[in-house]
């Protein structure tokens, strides 16, 4: 017989997640060594004046910019030193440059070659999945798209009992925390699941952030009568995932 517990039961029970509940992958790495990541929006907001009225009459809209830090742990390497090394090609060779010597007429320009990027800042840029699942298999996903470091610093002390290496960055959205689909359920939901596709979206009129499968009607009633369909339809008769028609009647 199998506890009957409210986590599952009661799909609606409010949960939480601490940061040892949260895995971090930087673009397709799982980073082991964050100690904390924060992020920030900021909008441009201007107020409009005018001449003899003292207060503002209207306030405009303008650019956004999204920003953020985090601290990872150094050990025996840099805290970034395997994407630096491994996976980051820079096409650039400042070394060769000297200031004030040109090149002589006729001399053939040779292209640089990739290298391995020398400072945090090189690193190209990337997205940040956040991943979390506590330990009643609760599920949420969020992340930050085109990360951008522009600055790294740390240091050492005889008080210091640990390493830490700080970097900012900036970003061109931010992606919120969403529960991933099926872990109201209790469901497992696979932790690969990618924070970056085409269904990471809010379902219009719900609100509720589930993803929504790209089925176009030909493929929902191929799928309803069982023959191999195509995106996000599976194959199984009378089993079609999370498929709508556009009446939003569910495809089975």
């Amino acid at each position: 017989m199998a506890f009957q517990n409210n986590s599952v039961s009661k799909s609606g029970l409010i949960t939480t997640f601490s940061g040892s509940d949260i895995k971090c992958v930087f673009g397709n790495v799982e980073v082991g060594n964050l100690q904390g990541i924060s992020w920030s929006v900021n909008r441009e907001v201007r107020p409009i004046f005018v001449c003899g009225e003292p207060n503002a009459l209207s306030y405009s809209k303008n650019k956004r910019g999204v920003a953020g830090s985090m601290v990872l742990t150094v050990f025996d390497r840099g805290a970034l030193f395997d994407i630096m090394t491994k996976w980051s090609q820079v096409y650039r060779d400042d070394q060769t440059f000297h200031p004030g010597i040109t090149e002589t007429e006729g001399h053939t320009h040779t292209m640089v070659g990739a290298r391995q990027a020398y400072y945090a800042d090189e690193i190209p840029p990337f997205n940040i999945s956040l991943y979390g699942q506590n330990e009643f298999n609760k599920q949420m996903k969020m992340g930050i798209v085109d990360v951008t470091i522009i600055s790294e610093g740390a240091g050492i002390s005889i008080d210091d009992g640990i390493q830490e290496a700080q970097f900012t960055y900036v970003a061109r959205h931010v992606l919120p925390w969403r529960p991933l689909q099926g872990a109201d359920s209790g469901t497992d939901v696979s932790m690969t699941d990618t924070v970056f596709n085409d269904a990471f979206t809010i379902n219009a009129g719900t609100g509720e952030g589930d993803t929504v499968d790209p089925c176009t009607a030909e493929e929902i009633e191929t799928c309803a009568t069982g023959y191999p369909a195509t995106a996000g339809c599976t194959a199984e008769p009378g089993a079609c995932g999370s498929c709508v028609d556009p009446d939003g009647e569910t495809c089975v």
